[in-house]
């Protein structure tokens, strides 16, 4: 026999059994099936800010059956209560729903309703969705669907204002450096509490809301100057009536650290529309009156002008402030020709809250009164701009002047009895005595 036929044979056998097994196994390979997934929804889509509302959630798998989910709220969502929730599905904590030993299908999907609270202002809007085929959150897990709804948008703002009568008052400067306890009373210490409002976007009060006081100064009118700073328990959360309430202390008050006009305080807080308080001042020295006669007394910083301030009619509080940081500027209302020449850059500040008006005795040091040029100290005049709205006084030109435009004041005699100069005397020392009778105003001499 001759072997090498065979060798042939041999060889072609070889490729056509491997092709055959090739064959075989693309045949018995199975398909591979999409992983089931979970589509759930979360409605309404959006929200008053800060407000309770009820909300709906629906879960639904692909293909197969869902056996457990963990539904968790965006970061600031607090769950109050489940409305409506076949067995299986509880309450677990105030940030999640969970839904245990269900067979959820395309085919019979789930339903909760649940009422929740948002919050004023969120970093995410985002619930999370978790589902397994197990019953006890165990076996496969479902992917989420894009398809899903699952955010909730927050519209419109919570807002804070302070209660009516109820804002910063103006209070006296106690030198520490920071001045007494601010309180909606003024010059009161003890007095009744700052308070604040928080509301929702639908307005209804909102509690648990931390709100923070801050400090403002508004133009044109000069607060102390640079560095004005706000210290002490600024900071307290809305209650269930919506009012945050903030109480200082002898101890530990709310003080601002250099006395001046024009401060506000602003409540804010996150996702927080606060509205600015109405002006007040932090005055040098201020009490409330009483029936005995109502003094006070302030210094400019570097003691060559001081002020005493008496109300004619004691009742309300008075305060004084002698400060640089003011302003007050008469020229623009002196005729041509006429020599005037303001002897301190200090500016002296009152307020009365009751009727009648005050006298001012102010004290200019010997070393002011050497500055003075040509008219000597013979006779001094008073620059004075009226701050209560609706006054007026007539001045020494004849010229009318109304609320916060300044002139200067003419002296008392017949027929003028107020907004003058009563006298102007000499002070031991070589300095001088001016006094003059106005209403609510700054002086400078």
């Amino acid at each position: 026999m001759n072997p090498e036929p065979m060798n042939r044979r041999s060889s072609k056998l070889v490729p056509l059994l491997a092709a055959g097994l090739l064959s075989i196994a693309l045949i018995a390979s199975p398909a591979v099936a999409a992983p089931p997934t979970a589509v759930g929804s979360v409605t309404p889509s959006s929200v008053p800010a800060g407000a309770t509302t009820g909300y709906s959630f629906s879960l639904a798998p692909s293909s197969g059956t869902i056996g457990s989910f963990n539904l968790t709220a965006p970061a600031g969502w607090v769950i109050l209560s489940l409305d409506s929730a076949p067995a299986g599905v509880t309450l677990t904590s105030s940030t999640q729903i969970q839904g245990r030993g269900l067979s959820v299908s395309a085919s019979s999907p789930l339903a909760v309703g649940f009422t929740a609270q948002a919050p004023c202002g969120a970093a995410s809007t985002n619930w999370t969705l978790a589902a397994r085929s197990g019953p006890n959150f165990t076996g496969s897990t479902n992917g989420i669907d894009p398809s899903s709804s699952l955010s909730t948008a927050l519209s419109g703002t919570c807002a804070a204002e302070f209660v009516v009568g109820r804002g910063p008052a103006d209070a006296a400067f106690n030198g520490n450096p920071k001045s007494e306890n601010i309180t909606s009373v003024p010059f009161t210490p003890a007095g009744t509490a700052m308070q604040v409002l928080v509301t929702d976007a639908t307005g209804a009060a909102r509690s648990g809301i931390a709100i923070t006081l801050t400090l403002q100064c508004t133009a044109p009118v000069v607060c102390g100057g640079s560095g004005a700073s706000l210290s002490g328990p600024v900071t307290a959360t809305s209650n269930a009536s919506g009012l945050a309430t903030f109480t200082g202390s002898a101890a530990n008050p709310i003080s601002v650290s250099q006395i001046g006009f024009g401060y506000h305080l602003t409540p804010t807080g996150t996702g927080v529309t606060g509205t600015q308080s109405a002006p007040f001042a932090i005055f040098e020295e201020g009490e409330q009156c009483s029936s005995s006669d109502c003094v006070v007394r302030g210094n400019s910083s570097n003691r060559h002008l001081s002020a005493t301030i008496a109300a004619n009619t004691p009742s309300g509080s008075l305060a004084v402030l002698v400060s640089g940081a003011l302003s007050l500027d008469c020229g623009p209302s002196i005729p041509a020709g006429y020599n005037y020449k303001p002897v301190s850059g200090d500016i002296i500040a009152w307020l009365y809250t009751g009727t009648g008006s005050q006298t001012i005795v102010v004290e200019l040091s010997k070393q002011l009164i050497r500055e003075v040029v040509d008219r000597g100290s013979a006779h001094l005049d008073v620059c004075y701009l009226v701050d209560v709205a609706g006054k007026s006084f007539v001045d020494k030109f004849g010229q009318l002047h109304l609320t916060g435009d300044p002139g200067l004041l003419p002296d008392c005699g017949p027929g003028i009895s107020e907004n003058c100069i009563v006298s102007q005397t000499a002070a031991p020392g070589g300095g001088r005595v001016v006094t003059f009778t106005v209403e609510d105003g700054r002086g400078k001499i």
